[in-house]
Formats: structure tokens, sequence, C-alpha cells
């Protein structure tokens, strides 16, 4: 019953983060609700197998603490004591936090439940094959399109630019930008078979022409910056790894990423380039729904406003007509577009230093683990490492990581990145100390790694 209820919750996770991006990310009050029910009955399944085992077995990556102190500073903020709090949207912040609770049960999730080797593959495998489904649907709906989505659901409103499931085309690039790096990164680090090679490189090039067809110029730019990541830092793969003996050198990896970079432009000059040239000559005239300038100026007001505790987490949208020097404007400002200024706008130096706090901690467990001596782990590092990078990089013009699908696969891949790291320090203390130290530790009724 146990490992079948391991399996159901590992298939649960995927689910969940595949209902999150096609429920147009997971940002209207119906599609929300779900995903924390959703979340909710995985969390219950994981403490009812805990009850079946009489133990449970937990794995928590050090980037928890920081997820889970912005969890309890949101509950703070979220406090109303004689009629007063932190928050200037008490309301708006107890939601956020709900959320957050969520995305820290899912990291935790992921954490524990992709931690063996079958299933970290079989998910590696899944992500891969649904990159690829999702993103031929994408061209094909941008293409074939209608005014709807899936060609049936009229939008709640006008939109601009929806590309795939999302109402945004930067969001959609943002969320491809997540998925492409594991599939390069494998084929660059060796990891894989020569036959999967050629399957991964063709999944990644359609991955990276789809970016290219959404127009998103942060997704463009997000691309370059993932694969000169994987170009650079794959000069530190081991070179006591596998990888040598199956033809993946410097040499090798470096014609890799040519045959990647060249399978995307030729594919996307061969669907027709012209959207994109007229795309990269575009002079659209520069006001506030075309341009964010004005909005992080008003962003940074809104932290020099709330310094240290910020307006309150999800309380932009209400703070920010009160802070903001644009004259004339009645449009309706619910992000700053910049991860960075929104999470200083909202939380203050503390979230900010929380922020930081994660952010190095995964980017730390990525340098750990590209140097495995296995090629996989390196390679799932170096990917995962991609992904984060390029996510991070987009978050300076855009607010990926507000949406509850892009947050939660970029969730997955720090819980992937500590893997790689935790393996690393194993094969460390086994080159160490060669003895079997397992023998020796007493087993109790909570297992706890860190």
């Amino acid at each position: 019953m146990s490992p079948r209820l391991d399996n159901l919750i590992a298939i649960g996770i995927l689910a969940v983060l595949c209902f999150a991006a096609l429920a147009h990310g997971a940002v209207e009050a119906w599609s929300i609700a779900l995903l924390e029910i959703l979340i909710g009955g995985l969390l219950l399944l994981w403490g009812f197998k805990a009850i079946l085992d009489q133990r449970l077995n937990l794995k928590i990556p050090a980037a928890t603490w920081p997820l889970a102190i912005f969890f309890v500073f949101g509950l703070i903020q979220s406090l109303r004591v004689a009629n007063k709090s932190l928050s200037q949207d008490v309301e708006s912040t107890r939601g956020a936090t709900v959320i957050l609770f969520a995305a820290l049960v899912v990291f935790l999730l992921c954490a524990n439940f992709f931690a063996n080797w079958e299933r970290l593959r079989v998910m590696v495998s899944f992500l891969a094959i649904y990159g690829f489904a999702f993103s031929l649907f994408a061209l094909i709906q941008h293409f074939t399109w209608n005014g709807k989505f899936y060609w049936l659901r009229t939008p709640l409103s006008d939109l601009s630019s929806p590309f795939g499931p999302f109402a945004n085309h930067n969001h959609f690039a943002g969320y491809l930008e997540l998925l492409i790096g594991l599939p390069v990164a494998l084929v660059i680090a060796g990891g894989i078979r020569r036959e999967e090679r050629v399957f991964y490189g063709f999944v990644a090039s359609i991955m990276g022409m789809t970016i290219i067809f959404s127009l998103s110029r942060g997704g463009w730019f997000s691309l370059f910056v993932e694969l000169m990541f994987i170009t650079i830092l794959s000069r530190r793969l081991s070179g006591k790894t596998k990888a040598n003996k199956t033809g993946s050198s410097a040499f090798w990896r470096g014609t890799a990423m040519v045959a990647v970079i060249l399978a995307i432009i030729i594919g996307s000059w061969w669907i027709g380039a012209d959207p994109v040239l007229n795309r990269i000559s575009a002079n659209n005239q520069d006001n506030l729904s075309t341009s964010r300038v004005w909005i992080w100026k008003d962003s940074w007001r809104v932290f020099t406003a709330y310094p240290i505790w910020g307006a309150g987490i999800g309380a932009f949208q209400t703070v920010y007509p009160h802070q903001s020097t644009y004259d004339g404007y009645q449009g309706f400002v619910a992000q700053s577009h910049n991860d960075y200024l929104q999470v200083l706008a909202d939380s203050g130096m503390i979230g900010g230093a929380l922020a930081l706090w994660f952010i190095l901690l995964v980017l730390r467990d990525v340098w750990r683990g590209v140097r495995a001596r296995d090629p996989l782990i390196a390679g799932l590092a170096l990917g995962s490492g991609a992904g984060v990078v390029g996510i991070l990089a987009h978050s300076l013009i855009d607010f990926n990581l507000q949406l509850p699908s892009n947050a939660l696969m970029f969730l997955l891949l720090c819980s992937v990145a500590s893997f790689c790291s935790q393996k690393v320090s194993e094969q460390e203390i086994n080159v160490a100390f060669p003895v079997n130290l397992n023998q020796s530790v007493p087993r109790f009724p909570v297992g706890v790694s860190r």
C-alpha cells in the first residue's frame, strides 16, 4: 500500500503542476481554489501514508527555511490587533499567505517524493514530453487563434497578447523557460543514452522555437541567459565523470549546444520569421501600458513608504494608486512587473532578505550539483539551475513568479537542485568515510534530513 501511495502522490504532484498551467496559470478565483484543494488532498495523502508506515521520513532542503519564514511573516502581516495590522489590505494578504503555504507544501512534496532515481527519471522524461506537447499545442492554437482559449473558452476580458493557455505571452515564455533547461543540460552533460540525446535535443529545439514565436522579448533574453549559463557552467562538469567516455568532451558539448541553437534558429525561420523580425524592429510609443519604467518608479515609492515590513504580501494593487506619480492614469496595476521590486514593496527589507537567502541557497545547491562525478546528477543540477537562472533573469522585467503555475514549476526545479546537492555531499562522505555509517545510526519514529 505504501509504495502505491508514494507513486500516487508523485503522479498527483505532476498533475497539479500541469493543471496550474493549463488553467491559464491558475490566476482566476476558481482555479486558485481548486489548486489549493488539490494540494491539500496531496498533503492528506502524505499524512495517511505516514500513519500506515508508522513513520514520517521527512527531507527538508535548506531552502525550505526562508520559504517557511516568509509564510510565517505573511501570517504576522495579516494579523489584525485593535483594528490595526501591518498589511494595508488584510484580506489580500491572507489570500496570498494561503497560496504561500500551498507553495511550501508543494516544495516539500517535490523534495520528498522525487528523491529516488526511478521516480526522478520518470519525472524528467514526463516534463520533456509534456513540454513538447505543450509547445505544439501553443503553436497550433497561435496560428489558428479564433479569440478563444482551447478554441472553446472566451476570455473574460480583451487580451492583447495571449499565447497557449496563458493570457500573456510573457508568462507563457516564462513557463517554457523553466522546462527547456533540463533537456538541453542532459544532452550537454552526457547523462543519458545517445538515442535519448537526440530526442531531448529535438524536444528542446521545439520548446526554444515556441519561446521565439511567443514574441516575448523577456523570453528571448531569458532563453539566451539559460543557454549561456549552460555553456559556461558545463566547463565545471567533473573531468572524472563518465561523460568523457561517452563522447561528451568539451568539443562535443560545444557541438551539441551549437546544434540545439541552430535547430531553434532554422526551425523558426522555416515556420516564418516575419513576426519575429517585426517584433524586433517594432518601435512602439512609450506609455504606461507598454513601458514598465513608471511602474518600477512607483513600486520603489511603495517600498520607501513601508521599508521594513512592506505594504503587505498581495496588497500591492491596493497601495499602488496612493503612491503613483503618473498623472491622469486611471488604469489598474496589480503587479510591479519586476518580482524583486514587488517583494520589496510587499514585504520590505525583511522579505527582501528572505528572498535573497532563498536564491543563494538554491544557487549553492546548483553549484555543488554540477561538480558531481555522475553525469546524470551533474546534468540535472545544470538543467534545473538553468531554469532557475532563466526565470530569475526574466523576473527583472516581469512578474512570472507571481503566477502559481510558474512559481510551482520553479519550486520543483529548486527541489531537483537540492537533491543533486545532497547526492554530491553523500558521495564526498562515502569517499572520505567508506564505512557504512547507517549501521550504527538508531532508527527514530520520525526521520528528518536536511
